[in-house]
């Protein structure tokens, strides 16, 4: 079973950052807030990832 990449995670997160900013700029709370619980997400991702890689 293949596991998630860290450049693919990288490119996520650029990808939904834009988003935020986007919302931010809108002044819409709906964005702002989808985008926020997801970079909160793929943070914990990051960290997951990083802490339990086998090596």
């Amino acid at each position: 079973m293949s596991s998630l990449s860290l450049p693919m995670l990288l490119l996520f997160l650029v990808g939904v950052f834009l988003w935020l900013i986007y919302g931010w700029l809108l002044k819409s709370p709906s964005l702002i807030l989808a985008n926020s619980i997801t970079i909160v997400s793929v943070l914990l991702l990051f960290i997951f990832k990083i802490k339990y890689s086998k090596k």
